[in-house]
């Protein structure tokens, strides 16, 4: 009898498991489920695979064993999609499946389009990824989110690579330029259609004005410059245009020479680009649409043109921001990858009714400010922006030509005119500045605010090379992780003066004599003013000198605190282990000048000073007449290298406390004048020695110690600098134990 062929277990299941679980499939599905089946064609070196649910038949799909012949690539080498539909994918295929898991990395590598968010915006996200091909699958795709912005900009690229495979090659098909296509520019307009010459010789002004015409008239969109330079001036834009280059080596736009010849004056009066020209003013309740510059060099030109009279410098604008100033409207300007060099008269100049974003530009040499604000109801946002130039001295104040030089300062604020439109919400007269990783080694940071201006700036990450200079009764103005360098040269020390509002936190000053001929030299300098409520406050800072201080004969400063009258409160504290460190300082902390002697509530808390050994941590003034001012100091934890203090003329309405205060005997030397004794004195010190003398120095309630032994100081005592010999401590052995 023939046996029956025994039935595999998978056919068994294959019959009874879909009835079991009560799965009723159509006959012919049942019959036709396939079995998969691995028949090994060892000739070939390839493989038939079967799939497990195959109605109608067994279909079988090749699969290559010799997996090094597969070449993963890019279906297509470019392909472009529209900024709208939010999404688009590229595809990567391999070119025939394989039995092994195929492993390819993914990553954006250039392209002109943006994926930061900054400057005129992102444009797209795409995280560097890995696609994974399984067993029998050729076909991927790199997904990306396209980002709608609404801004008129040229059509941008996004260039994708693939890299490291693994179990497969990478063919050369391994990039891909994705363009996005711009959904709202209207018209793109080139200047050269319109007449522009762009060989540095000819005057473009008119071609690129009927270029910027015929964008304003279609509703907005791009004027475009191809690589060439382009002479031009008294360009009138308006909102809503985009300037582009083609980078800004190749395209550079370029105050013609001797602009008195074309003018027919002699003082250069005129702007490259005015966005206040009678007919492009911006004039509405909402702010604009934004005036964008991408990609292009402006030169200025300065070393070209006339010498100016007095002020007459002033007003031969580079780039001019205004907005009619009754209407609460703002022109919204944004600047991107640009330089801006060699100007007649600051790089950017902002005045009422401005919102404006600077990012990734570079300033050089441009006369007054690189970026200058003349008016209120502005808001700025700065971000990878650096400003270089030379800072000359200024000229005699009789000079014919002005007390100005072509000299520069990379932050220029003043004056902040209202805004009078928007004066009902109390902005009318502010300036908002947000500073981010900025350079500027060209002259410094100046804010000369007038009274009844109010400005509010934030910086993280400066260098500010030259001078810091900021004065004016209603600021706000706070720096973190930056440095401040102090060249100490006429009209350029470091300085605040009149302010609000001011924080340091975690920043760096340095002060450096470039200067021999000045009369005092410090590494900072703080000048608060009569009847301004001033509070300055540094937190985490260290203010250093270098061996340029060595060669200055007069005093050398670390922090000079300028005093004021009593009827102002203002209050500044050093806190959180800042630090002045210099050999060649004569004092840590000088308080006090000619005119306002004496300092009001100054705070130093775990502060360190470490100066010359024969300077003073404190050298302190009061006023003579002992009535109109008053010194208010508190010393909290404070550590020194060098004498305690030096005090020209105290009196009975200062007031002096220690708390935490551990020092050596020879750093407790202390020169005063004859009233020191009526100070009003708080707290204590903690002196440590191996022995009291009798001309050692004390204030009431200081403890020395000395081996097993204290004393207690009952009776105060120093050097006298009006009587020029020492009036001796009272000290008394402690029977408090303490």
């Amino acid at each position: 009898m023939k046996k029956r062929p025994r039935k595999s277990m998978l056919g068994i299941l294959g019959v009874f498991l879909p009835a079991f679980l009560g799965l009723n499939f159509p006959a012919t599905a049942k019959s036709d489920l396939a079995i998969i089946e691995q028949r090994a064609n060892h000739s070939s070196g390839s493989q038939q695979i079967r799939t497990a649910y195959q109605p109608g038949g067994n279909q079988t799909h090749p699969i290559t064993c010799r997996n090094g012949d597969a070449v993963v690539e890019f279906r297509h080498t470019s392909s472009s999609v529209s900024e709208n539909p939010g999404t688009a994918v590229v595809e990567v295929k391999l070119t025939h499946p394989v039995d092994k898991t195929v492993t390819i990395e993914y990553a954006a590598a250039g392209g002109t389009a943006s994926r930061i968010a900054e400057g005129t915006g992102k444009d797209y996200d795409l995280p560097a990824g890995t696609l994974v091909f399984e067993p029998g699958e050729t076909t991927k795709t790199i997904p990306l989110t396209i980002i709608h912005d609404e801004v008129n900009e040229l059509d941008e690229t996004v260039e994708i690579v693939l890299n490291n495979p693994k179990n497969a090659a990478l063919s050369g098909k391994k990039t891909h330029t994705l363009t996005i296509l711009d959904a709202n520019r209207k018209v793109l307009a080139n200047v050269k259609d319109y007449g522009a010459k762009g060989d540095g010789i000819a005057i473009d002004k008119h071609a690129v004005q009927l270029a910027i015409d015929k964008v304003k008239n279609e509703g907005g969109g791009c004027v475009f410059f191809p690589k060439g330079v382009y002479l031009v001036y008294n360009l009138r834009i308006i909102p809503g245009i985009t300037f582009v280059g083609e980078g800004r080596t190749n395209t550079i736009v370029k105050r013609p020479d001797h602009m008195e010849i074309l003018e027919g004056s002699k003082y250069t009066s005129n702007t490259m680009f005015n966005s206040y020209e009678s007919g492009y003013q911006y004039s509405a309740d909402i702010d604009s649409e934004p005036i964008i510059f991408k990609n292009i060099t402006i030169d200025g030109n300065s070393n070209n043109q006339p010498l100016c009279n007095n002020y007459s410098q002033e007003h031969a604008f580079t780039i001019y921001l205004r907005a009619d100033s009754k209407r609460r409207g703002r022109i919204n300007f944004i600047i991107e990858d640009c330089d801006i060099i060699d100007t007649v008269t600051d790089g950017i100049t902002i005045d009422r009714n401005v919102k404006a974003t600077i990012y990734n530009c570079i300033f050089r040499n441009c006369f007054r400010g690189s970026i200058t604000w003349n008016g209120g109801y502005t808001d700025t946002y700065i971000k990878n922006v650096d400003c270089y130039g030379v800072q000359a001295d200024f000229r005699d104040r009789n000079n014919p030509l002005g007390w100005y030089v072509p000299a520069i300062s990379a932050f220029h604020m003043e004056m902040s005119r209202k805004a009078l439109g928007y004066d009902g919400s109390g902005e009318g007269n502010l300036q908002r500045v947000k500073a981010l990783k900025v350079n500027l080694s060209a002259g410094g940071f100046w804010i000369t605010a007038s009274y009844g201006s109010r400005i509010k700036f934030y910086g993280d990450s400066l260098t500010i090379n030259g001078s810091f200079h900021a004065q004016g009764p209603a600021c706000e103005l706070e720096l973190k992780n930056s440095n401040i360098h102090n060249l100490n040269r006429r009209f350029y020390e470091s300085y605040i003066n009149n302010t609000g509002i001011f924080k340091f936190s975690r920043c760096n000053f340095l002060g450096q004599a470039t200067s021999l001929s000045q009369k005092e030299l410090c590494i900072f300098k703080i000048l608060p003013w009569p009847g301004v409520n001033g509070v300055f406050t540094f937190d985490n800072c260290i203010f250093r000198g270098d061996a340029t201080l060595a060669g200055f004969s007069g005093p050398k400063k670390g922090i000079i605190i300028g005093g004021t009258k009593v009827s102002a409160s203002n209050s500044l504290n050093f806190l959180n282990n800042c630090k002045v460190s210099s050999k060649y300082l004569d004092y840590a902390i000088y308080g006090g000048d000619i005119y306002h002697p004496a300092i009001s509530h100054v705070r130093l808390i775990d502060f360190e000073a470490e100066i010359n050994s024969k300077g003073y941590l404190l050298g302190l003034n009061s006023n003579t007449n002992q009535t109109d001012e008053a010194n208010d100091i508190g010393l909290d934890n404070v550590t020194f290298n060098c004498r305690y203090l030096a005090w020209n003329y105290p009196n009975r309405h200062d007031k002096l406390c220690n708390k935490n205060m551990i020092m050596k005997c020879n750093n407790n030397y202390i020169s005063a004048g004859n009233d020191f004794a009526a100070v009003n004195f708080s707290g204590s010190r903690i002196i440590q020695g191996s022995i009291l003398g009798p001309n050692t120095p004390g204030i009431i309630g200081d403890i020395f110690k000395t081996g097993n032994c204290q004393y207690l100081c009952t009776g105060t005592g120093f050097y006298s600098n009006q009587l020029n010999r020492q009036i001796r401590a009272v000290w008394v052995k402690d029977k408090e134990g303490r």
